[in-house]
């Protein structure tokens, strides 16, 4: 049942044409946060830099491979579920949980803990305070261009 939802929720994914990543990315205030992912075993993974933006129901990535004249990727993303449905989406994906790090201007932001996992067309992440015994929220995310 919760496969059955997880198709539903990014089959229903809006589908945004009008405005490209890039421009939705620049659009943006600010400058945004590097990015990096670990595996659960501490391996970074590595081959691109990664900026991300974000507002409430949007967040923005770009990405730009680590060579020589490398042309930047975008890609955004629109919130779908928040709370327990992006929580049984989340616990129902099978796959390596990502720990996501955040930084701004080479220093990392503590206090938070999120990890991602990736489903088809999108990600769910999970966030809690660095506390003993946190409150977790989730959400979820489609890819909208």
């Amino acid at each position: 049942m919760k496969l059955l939802s997880l198709a539903l929720l990014f089959a229903a994914a809006p589908a945004f044409a009008a405005s490209s990543a890039e421009s939705l990315y620049n659009q943006m205030a600010g400058n945004g946060f590097q990015v990096q992912y670990t595996s659960s075993e501490g391996r970074a993974l590595v081959g691109s830099s990664l900026t991300e933006k974000s507002t409430p129901d949007t967040i923005c990535q770009k990405a730009v491979a680590v060579a020589p004249n490398a042309e930047p990727m975008f890609r955004c993303y629109q919130k779908l579920a928040t709370d327990h449905t992006a929580k049984g989406v989340y616990e129902a994906t099978d796959g390596n949980v990502l720990n996501v790090s955040f930084f701004s201007e080479g220093s990392m932001l503590l206090g938070a803990s999120t990890q991602q996992k990736f489903v088809k067309g999108g990600f769910c992440r999970k966030l809690g305070a660095v506390v003993p015994q946190p409150i977790y929220s989730y959400a979820c995310y489609a890819q909208i261009n």
